[in-house]
């Protein structure tokens, strides 16, 4: 018989040699019924050891059940994928260190936290979760969330190292947190919180989202905003603005396409300057009590713009449509 090396670990035999119970591929583990945090983690640890040691890639662990933990550790881990059958994990999760994690169909009454370790730590994958807490990404780079689910707050911020290339695509959000990011994708989804930017951001993009009763969904408040695409955003009316950039600093190579938005103002420049910006606002106000310079400014019929007019500076003001 030829026994490939995923059947030696079907046979128990690196478990043997290692003196570990290491789970099959297609295992299913389930609650202790008390705290499952030294459980899960020996599972993990196992399982990566393991299956990285004889060429496996994207060890799978599959979780069923209600699972709780003091504070679930996951460190230094490559191509692991944490699957859920009706699987909740009540307990926060810290995730250091690792690279092309995937966690798939799971439930967290906690806190998630994903950060760099040793300057390791990038390309986290989430699909189809739900976490009834806050997550919080630093210096992940190339992480994407499909169809996730955040009740608390999502914060993204570079620390050390670089946070760039994260994407969200039907998820849904309530506040969001940016700092110093460098290009974060927003695609298809349903926000029900504020976008509070800080520090230099370069690269925030918004793709046919829907924004429901956020005064303010975009918010300036310090730093510098740079290479902002808004493209088919959908929001609802009652709101005081759909972009406020209260910064004394400049910000850059705005694209703003947005003609359906409800009934809600547009955007206001209070304080600092708008630079470069390329902006189809479909009618709405546009109040400016900073700078909005050499910029494109295109409206469906009118355009009705306030403010001081020594604050316009090459500015071209058309109208579509």
């Amino acid at each position: 018989m030829n026994l490939q090396r995923r059947d030696f670990l079907k046979l128990g035999f690196f478990s043997s040699l290692c003196g570990v119970v290491v789970p099959n591929l297609d295992d299913v583990i389930e609650p202790t019924g008390g705290d499952d945090t030294a459980m899960l983690q020996s599972a993990i640890d196992a399982l990566n050891a393991n299956y990285a040691f004889v060429g496996v890639d994207n060890a799978r662990l599959r979780l069923k059940g209600t699972f709780r933990v003091s504070s679930l550790t996951i460190l230094d881990k490559y191509r692991v994928r944490i699957e859920g059958e009706d699987a909740l994990i009540v307990g926060d999760i810290n995730i250091t260190g690792c690279t092309y994690l995937m966690i798939d169909n799971i439930h967290v009454n906690g806190n998630i936290t994903f950060s760099r370790h040793n300057g390791v730590g990038t390309a986290l994958s989430m699909r189809d979760c739900m976490i009834h807490g806050d997550l919080n990404i630093d210096d992940a780079d190339t992480s994407t969330f499909e169809r996730v689910t955040v009740y608390g707050k999502t914060t993204l911020r570079k620390w050390y190292a670089t946070m760039k290339g994260v994407s969200f695509y039907d998820c849904w959000l309530d506040d969001v947190d940016l700092y110093g990011v460098d290009s974060v994708s927003f695609k298809n989804c349903y926000h029900t919180g504020q976008i509070v930017t800080s520090g230099i951001n370069n690269g925030v993009h918004f793709h046919g989202v829907v924004v429901e009763n956020v005064p303010i969904f975009l918010h300036v408040v310090s730093g510098k905003l740079h290479n902002l695409t808004m493209e088919g955003v959908n929001a609802t009316s009652g709101q005081e603005f759909l972009i406020e950039h209260d910064s004394p600093d400049n910000s850059y190579y705005w694209e703003l396409h947005v003609a359906n938005k409800g009934s809600t103002k547009y955007l206001h420049v209070k304080r600092g300057g708008l630079y470069g910006a390329d902006i189809k606002c479909g009618g709405y106000d546009i109040i400016n009590d900073g700078v909005i310079t050499e910029s494109f400014i295109v409206g469906l019929g009118s355009v009705p713009i306030s403010g001081n007019p020594a604050t316009f500076s090459k500015v071209m003001s058309t109208h579509w449509g």
